[in-house]
């Protein structure tokens, strides 16, 4: 399944296409109102694809993502934005991002100028690439998409109007999502519960972001605001922690309450400790 829908013009694409011709058809920049729709989108596929834009838009782009993984070249490095992530790309800006083909990937998209885009952006706190922003999705937010499509449709002198009063009011529901999340969605309650009861288990940090429908770099960035440690560190000190009561009070050999606290190398596990502790698992327990 594969399915390009533009808004204000119509291309096709197949699968891992390149698209550098058709990139920027309908990029303008213009001040005569103060929010301009260029045209807007979805694009459903199961294919894999990647997109390069190397000069980036002459106008402002925004991509919003409803279903599967969209990896996003962010500074070099990969960003998996899933199910709520969205970025804000200026003007002549390049960007990369594709999908591997692991599932279906939904997105949606908006391309708009105006002379209050910077000045609206600002007001609202939604910050531009290479930050990537998530929340929480509802079905709200794609309706908003959906109200632009079907605007786009209309051929009357009201619809440049229309059109700009559309994309305020999405750039605000985004907004209000966001800062709603940020208060009250991201408190990493969800990761925090599983890292506490599986902590002697192997955990992955991009399967901890996932749960909680963030970046991997989102997820670092709020869990250390949080609890002022990285999340590898907080693992750690959760292993250690359990090491430190094992070798306390019980007979248990080092080798033993290593692969009990999620270490499958024991003289790794004895290095780390020390890095905790200041002294080997021995040691420890000697002095206990």
């Amino acid at each position: 399944m594969h399915s390009l829908n533009y808004y204000a013009f119509h291309d096709d694409i197949g699968p891992l296409h390149s698209r550098k011709n058709s990139l920027n058809r309908c990029s303008r920049e213009s001040v005569e109102r103060p929010l301009i729709v260029n045209c807007a989108g979805e694009i459903d596929s199961m294919w894999a694809f990647k997109t390069d834009n190397v000069e980036g838009r002459l106008d402002y782009y925004l991509l919003y993502v409803v279903k599967g993984e969209l990896i996003l070249d962010v500074g070099g490095k990969d960003v998996v934005c899933t199910t709520g992530s969205f970025v804000l790309y200026p003007p002549k800006t390049r960007y990369i991002y594709r999908h591997s083909a692991t599932g279906e990937i939904d997105y949606l998209w908006v391309h708009f100028t105006g002379s209050a885009v910077a000045q609206t952006l600002e007001k609202y706190g939604l910050m531009l690439y290479p930050h990537v922003n998530t929340i929480k999705h509802d079905d709200g937010i794609t309706s908003r998409f959906t109200n632009l499509f079907t605007a786009f449709i209309k051929q009357d002198k009201f619809r440049d109007d229309e059109l700009s009063l559309l994309l305020d009011r999405l750039l605000i529901s985004l907004a209000r999502r966001l800062s709603s999340d940020g208060e009250n969605y991201l408190q990493l309650k969800t990761s925090v519960s599983y890292i506490n009861a599986h902590y002697n288990h192997e955990i992955r940090i991009p399967e901890l972001a996932k749960m909680e429908n963030i970046s991997v770099s989102r997820y670092n960035s709020v869990f250390k605001r949080l609890y002022g440690m990285s999340p590898v560190e907080y693992i750690t000190k959760m292993r250690i922690s359990s090491a430190c009561e094992l070798l306390g009070g019980t007979d248990l050999s080092v080798k033993e309450i290593s692969l009990m606290t999620g270490y499958s190398d024991s003289h790794f596990f004895s290095r780390v400790f020390k890095a905790q502790t200041g002294i080997s698992p021995s040691d420890y327990r000697k002095r206990q």
